[in-house]
């Protein structure tokens, strides 16, 4: 079980770095100051994190089919109208149930 929430860690750490640094926009964010979000969702048992970064919203799974409530609420505080990046990190119920 530790191994799973190293890698999933992992890769949210890689994700923000991606959207953070640039490298899939234009040449335009590079002189400015990055700033980011990261939000860990409460689902209980399973994972849901939620990442503001350079204009992008990145979900990182989203719990089971349970928790899509909380997952909800915190995009619609956050105003999210669309996900530019969803990862699922692995298909059990208590991380994608939620999608």
């Amino acid at each position: 079980m530790k191994i799973k929430r190293g890698l999933a860690l992992l890769l949210m750490i890689v994700a923000f770095l991606i959207y953070t640094s640039g490298i899939f926009t234009s040449g335009m964010y590079a002189e400015e100051k990055m700033v980011g979000r990261v939000d860990f969702i409460d689902v209980g048992q399973g994972d849901a994190v939620f990442i503001q970064a350079s204009g992008k919203n990145i979900l990182i799974d989203a719990g089971g089919a349970k928790d899509a409530k909380e997952v909800l609420e915190c995009l619609k505080e956050r105003h999210v109208k669309k996900l530019d990046v969803f990862i699922v990190t692995h298909p059990h119920a208590d991380h994608i149930g939620g999608a």
